[in-house]
């Protein structure tokens, strides 16, 4: 993803847009090449997870989490690394990528995302305000 001078609008618009490309994306030449650490397996996705991970100086929250993990959901990476990503934030508070996470956990369907899943509503289901509750329930009722 090029440079934004940090413009979040920016920044979700272009992340949307990845998203919407779908798996194609990482076949791409510039989503295939991949320089940084570890084993993911392509530039784009190492992108989308350190750009979800990044905390902006605006807010001091990580405000592409969710636009993120629904590029990454869309491309079909890796369930194993999609799993870990959403591990390491669903602990972050904010009720709408709580929820976001949830939905992307209903999507992969493996027995850790179900785990991971109960863990964080049985954590967090307290904490919601009545619309956010409302929305965990359609969540938990789809199939």
């Amino acid at each position: 993803m090029a440079k934004t001078n940090g413009d979040i609008t920016l920044v979700l618009l272009a992340i949307e847009c990845v998203g919407k490309l779908g798996p194609e994306a990482l076949t791409c030449p510039a989503g295939q090449t991949y320089s940084g650490p570890g084993e993911v397996p392509s530039e784009l996705e190492w992108q989308l997870y350190v750009l979800g991970g990044t905390v902006w100086g605006y807010s001091l929250y990580a405000n592409c989490y969710s636009a993120c993990l629904d590029a990454l959901v869309k491309l079909q990476v890796d369930e194993d690394g999609l799993l870990e990503y959403i591990h390491n934030h669903i602990g972050l508070w904010c009720q709408d990528d709580f929820l976001d996470s949830l939905k992307a956990l209903k999507t992969i369907q493996t027995p850790e995302a179900r785990d991971l899943a109960k863990r964080a509503v049985a954590f967090w289901r307290p904490e919601l305000d009545k619309t956010h509750t409302k929305q965990l329930e359609k969540i938990l009722a789809m199939k």
